[in-house]
């Protein structure tokens, strides 16, 4: 069969037609532009906001010029706002596109985003959590919106602030920024800023009420043609750039699962691209909608070794036989026929009609033409038969097809002039676009200008703006500027005379310090050539013995804790002070005397200092004193340094002194002098007492001489004149009951007083039951044993004889006091 051209060329143009049509993106389903948008300021519990309702109406008139149905609602509580997102939710349907704006609190709880109403309440995180809008929530709420972008301005601080601290927060953590969840199908999500960045509550460089996240999101939004993707990317970069130009880090966040693109101003619909077929296909499959042997025949031509030839072969025989037939019954006019246009063509089968009858030629042409539904079969049919059965049919198919031919002109024109509208608005906006760009070339500008704040800067901007909106303002900047570089030099001028004084001073202060470190090492080394120099490193500092380097065997014999318990010493005491080790002890300064009343007054002179006792720390009161009217010891309110049951004396040991106290006055010292006070270590004091000895006590073992080197319990007699007496006691008498004033009594060979006896003494260790493990080189013990306890040592007035010994160890917390217990300070050289 040979084709004319005209045939072949409409089937080639059928063919073109259905590879265009194939590649043309499928349309979005009409749906409708909805959108809320929320904005709270008045929170009643937690710090107000300023903004967030004017960022909300610049985001609903946004929405509102991209022909969006937009609710817009402020200070919502968590009843009323879960009405509106529900009310929301039941006017979305499959298709809509969706916009959920909200600018207000937010907080992040683990991986929970909460949405915060006005009147949420800082209780704690279960309630927030309870009372808060979950995120989640209203992405849920939105899951049946073809596309739907959620827009959260809620990166601000968090609003439960700690009332002990406003610098903590109580609920959240510190979080400042929230962590998007994820994106549901055809969801976006962006945040003001990132985790942990605070969202700016305003427009740098310009007096806009608006956050700096919304304003630039309005901005970006109403360009023209601009994709949704391609919008938020600007606003991050536009966003990040101002507000590191203010000095911030703020880069919102975006997640998504968008499917096609979306605009706010242009192409109005999701597109879809869909899947190109290949060439051949999508020419058997026009072929075959057109089911002629024409089409048959093109495709042959184009592909005779194609994957379809074999079927196309077949049909061609077909519709060759099906052309035959209706050729037969139409030759008594022979009429002219013509090949149907692309949009006329049937889609009739591709096997011969197996109904044909030669004995009704005008049923057989009507079947076929009929099933073609083709305009040029129809007049054919029209022509063969003007008053055939099928006339009044024919005609109302023309009809019809008529009618489809004028509405598709009617949608043309439509569609031309939507095209045409859609050009002047493009244009429109376009001009809008620029005017808006120079607009905001200007506001950077000046933007820039005033973020330098200099004569350069502000003649830059005038020099391109002289005529510009805020010219005047660069003017008067200018001048301000020149007045405050003039006194800027000046104060600069005067802060180099400061810092010369100052100069001046501090060589001064290096030299005095300089004489006083020499005189400090040149009595320090007096004080090393002969033990009865001592040093001061301050009027009214505790005078100091050098303590020369040595070794010595540390804690007690079994014999010796034996003879100790004989004298009144508890077992479970003596049990401490073993086993004996030896231990090499460093150079050091130690107090000559217990520190006195009349020094620790100095002390709380100079810093207001108060006691524990005196504050009555902890679970007790005042000070733990004996009554010398029963004898006994218990906590006494009342009782401290000032009054421990005596009139006190400025010479004599202070006493009811906790190691916290002690502590505080050694800082005090080392502040006060610059020079490394401490306690001593347990092991510096036992070797400082012994003195190169090895005996139970520096002055020998006999525990009744006592009264010679050491102020404990003896005959003397009770203040109130009462026979009462010790239970163990030492078998002299010193004249002293309470204290005795320190260095009254004899020294040891190292100088020092009352090292046994007067008042006991806090050391710097933590307690332990024995030794074992103890360091050797005369260091603190830091490791180990029962931190909540301090070591004393050497005992006090009102000890036995067992107790006032060189080993001897008592334990007790660092915040209790007694009214024999004391210290002396201790020093590097």
């Amino acid at each position: 069969m040979n084709l004319s051209f005209t045939s072949i060329c409409r089937v080639l143009l059928l063919l073109l037609l259905a590879i265009w049509a194939g590649a043309l993106p499928a349309q979005g389903s009409g749906g409708k532009r909805l959108a809320l948008v929320i904005g709270n300021d008045a929170y009643k519990n937690v710090d107000a906001l300023n903004n967030a309702r004017n960022d909300a109406r610049l985001m609903a008139a946004t929405l509102k010029r991209a022909n969006f149905e937009v609710t817009q609602v402020n200070d919502l509580g968590r009843e009323s706002l879960w009405q509106t997102i529900d009310t929301f939710k039941g006017r979305i349907h499959k298709g809509d596109e969706v916009v959920f704006y909200f600018a207000g609190h937010g907080v992040q709880i683990k991986s929970n985003q909460l949405l915060l109403p006005v009147d949420i309440k800082a209780s704690n995180d279960d309630q927030v959590q309870r009372d808060g809008i979950s995120l989640v929530d209203v992405q849920d709420a939105l899951k049946d919106a073809r596309f739907a972008l959620l827009v959260i301005d809620a990166c601000r601080d968090n609003p439960f602030i700690d009332p002990r601290d406003p610098k903590k927060r109580t609920i959240g953590g510190g979080t400042r920024g929230l962590v998007p969840p994820e994106p549901g199908t055809g969801q976006a999500i962006v945040m003001s800023a990132g985790r942990n960045q605070k969202a700016l509550d305003s427009v740098p460089g310009i007096s806009q009420a608006n956050g700096l996240f919304t304003w630039e999101l309005a901005q970006v939004l109403q360009t023209p043609g601009i994709e949704i993707r391609a919008a938020l990317e600007a606003v991050k970069d536009r966003v990040d750039d101002k507000a590191k130009s203010a000095g911030h880090d703020q880069r919102p966040s975006i997640v998504s699962d968008m499917r096609g693109n979306f605009y706010f101003f242009g192409p109005t619909k999701v597109q879809v691209q869909n899947a190109a077929a290949d060439p051949e296909t999508e020419a058997w499959t026009a072929a075959k909608q057109a089911n002629t042997a024409d089409a048959y025949q093109t495709y042959l031509q184009l592909y005779p070794q194609g994957s379809y030839a074999g079927a196309a072969s077949i049909a061609l025989k077909a519709a060759q036989q099906a052309g035959k037939l209706l050729s037969a019954a139409a030759a008594p006019t022979r009429p002219t026929t013509t090949t149907p246009l692309p949009s006329q063509l049937s889609t009739a089968s591709s096997t011969p009609p197996s109904n044909l009858s030669s004995d009704d030629p005008e049923a057989d042409l009507w079947r076929e033409v009929k099933a073609s539904g083709a305009r040029e079969y129809l007049e054919v049919y029209l022509q063969q038969y003007p008053k055939g059965k099928y006339t009044a049919l024919a005609r109302l198919e023309l009809k019809k097809l008529d009618d489809a031919d004028r509405a598709q002109r009617a949608q043309e024109e439509v569609q031309r002039k939507q095209a045409a509208e859609q050009a002047r608005q493009e244009q429109l906006a376009a001009a809008q676009s620029a005017r808006l760009q120079q607009q905001q070339a200007e506001q950077d500008a000046w933007a820039t200008a005033k973020s330098h704040d200099s004569l350069e800067a502000y003649a830059t901007y005038l020099q391109n703006y002289p005529q510009g909106r805020y010219a005047a303002l660069a003017q008067v900047a200018r001048i301000k500027v020149q007045r405050e570089t003039a006194e800027r030099e000046r104060q600069q001028a005067a802060q180099r005379e400061r810092e010369a004084e100052q100069a001046r001073l501090a060589r001064e202060e290096a030299q005095r310090k300089q004489a006083a470190d020499l005189a400090r090492a040149e009595q320090l080394q007096s004080a090393r050539l002969d033990p009865s120099k001592t040093i001061k490193d301050c009027a009214d500092c505790p005078e100091l013995v050098v303590i020369p380097a040595g070794s010595f065997t540390m804690g007690s014999s079994a014999s010796e804790q034996q003879h100790a318990q004989q004298q009144g010493a508890q077992k479970t005491w003596t049990d401490r002070e073993g086993p004996q080790h030896l231990v090499q002890v460093g150079a050091f300064l130690l107090g000559k005397t217990e520190v006195s009343v009349g020094q620790w007054r100095a002390f709380t002179a100079a810093t207001s200092y108060r006691t524990d006792a005196e504050r009555n720390a902890g679970t007790v009161k005042g000070c733990y004193a004996m009554d010398v009217v029963d004898g006994k010891w218990d906590w006494r309110e009342g009782r401290s340094w000032k009054n421990p049951g005596w009139t006190v004396e400025d010479n004599e040991p202070v006493i009811c002194i906790s190691w916290n106290d002690a502590s505080a006055y050694v800082q005090w010292m080392r502040k006060r002098t610059g020079l490394n006070y401490s306690l001593p270590s347990e092991a510096q004091w036992e070797y400082a007492v012994r003195a190169g000895t090895s005996t139970s006590r520096f002055w020998g073992d006999d525990p009744n001489a006592a009264c010679r080197y050491a102020n404990g319990a003896d005959q003397t007699a009770w203040p109130d004149g009462s026979a009462k007496a010790w239970g163990t006691r030492h078998e002299c008498k010193d004249a002293y009951f309470y204290v005795a004033p320190v260095g009254h009594y004899q020294p040891n060979a190292f100088g020092l007083y009352d090292m046994l006896g007067n008042a006991t003494e806090w050391v710097q260790d933590g307690f332990h039951d024995d030794y074992r493990g103890a360091p050797t080189d005369g260091s603190v013990w830091t490791t180990g044993g029962d931190p909540s306890l301090r070591v004393l040592r050497g005992g006090g007035w009102d000890d036995n004889p067992g107790d006032l010994r060189s080993a001897y160890r008592g334990r007790s917390s660092p915040g209790d006091r007694n009214s024999s217990g004391g210290f002396r300070i201790a020093r590097t050289l």
